[in-house]
């Protein structure tokens, strides 16, 4: 459990490489939440420390498993869907590539099909 009765335990991430949007997520939950178990069922994290280096790429996997279950229960609560689309510290959102309108231009506008008819 991430958040306890006193405590909020910050070891664990929720997002692979992004120590600052766990806790970014984190500090949104405890604003939004007042029981602790409602703001842990939004969290997955990986479930056991591996210290041996062969278990690296299997912690690596569980890590982006437990970040997209993260991101899964984060959407299924509507406001929290815009906290993530408009957080600066998510490096995926749109906001870092001039807006929604913009970042879908550049993926799906002339430049994407004229490079997908150029192959």
């Amino acid at each position: 459990k991430i958040f306890r009765s006193n405590s909020i335990h910050l070891g664990p991430p929720t997002h692979v490489f992004n120590p600052s949007l766990t806790s970014s997520i984190l500090g949104y939950l405890e604003s939004k939440f007042h029981d602790d178990d409602a703001k842990n069922r939004f969290c997955y994290f990986p479930y056991r420390k591996y210290d041996q280096e062969e278990d690296c790429f299997e912690y690596f996997v569980q890590s982006l498993h437990s970040q997209q279950k993260t991101m899964q229960e984060l959407a299924k609560y509507k406001p929290a869907v815009n906290f993530i689309l408009n957080c600066r510290t998510n490096h995926e959102s749109p906001v870092h590539h001039g807006g929604l309108l913009k970042f879908l231009w550049a993926l799906f506008g002339p430049t994407k099909l004229k490079r997908s008819f150029d192959r």
